[in-house]
């Protein structure tokens, strides 16, 4: 009997002993969860953060390049205004290539807006899909970077900065393009 006794106390004290190890093993295991929920809760805030900071950069961008657009057009329509009165006078009508060039300029804002929106539009596709791979993402968004100076580059109208865009967005284009190009090698291969 006494040997039974014995046996259910240890027994008991195992127990009460296990359950206590458990009891706070799971409370350790809680409060690292929370700390990961809050560190994420965190990364999450700085992230949606920088989101809007780019969201505000992008339209402070387009309202500047709009800006740009309504001066040209201004000086667009007094070139115009020019040219009929010189074609009334009788006279050679001076300002067709001015003219032709600010027309170009707006034909080229249009593409590169258009390359803008595809570009946005992919990557929300690679973020929302079941293959999200980083490098591809933000050799996307480098690309998209390099757009939208190139954009402002035309906007502005200054040549070397036109050059400069020019072969950023070609360099970004192909980091691009061989990132993506390793991501197909990789899932032709089952690497990925």
């Amino acid at each position: 009997m006494k040997v039974k006794r014995r046996i259910v106390i240890l027994l008991l004290i195992v127990f009460v002993g296990l359950s206590t190890t458990v009891y706070i093993f799971l409370q350790i295991r809680t409060r690292h969860a929370q700390a990961r929920a809050l560190s994420a809760a965190q990364a999450r805030a700085v992230i949606e953060e920088a989101a809007r900071q780019q969201l505000l950069a992008r339209q402070y961008e387009e309202l500047t390049i709009q800006s740009l657009r309504r001066s040209d057009d201004v000086l667009l329509r007094n070139l115009e205004l020019e040219n009929h009165i010189e074609a009334l006078e009788g006279k050679p009508i001076p300002n067709r290539i001015a003219i032709a060039s600010i027309q170009n300029k707006w034909i080229s804002d249009d593409f590169y807006k258009s390359e803008e929106d595809q570009i946005s539009t992919q990557i929300a596709l690679l973020k929302r899909g079941d293959a999200y791979d980083r490098a591809a993402i933000e050799s996307m968004e480098a690309l998209l970077e390099a757009i939208a100076a190139q954009r402002m580059a035309n906007a502005r109208g200054n040549e070397q900065a036109k050059k400069d865009a020019r072969k950023a967005v070609d360099q970004a284009r192909q980091r691009a393009i061989a990132v993506n190009e390793q991501l197909l090698k990789a899932k032709k291969t089952g690497t990925h």
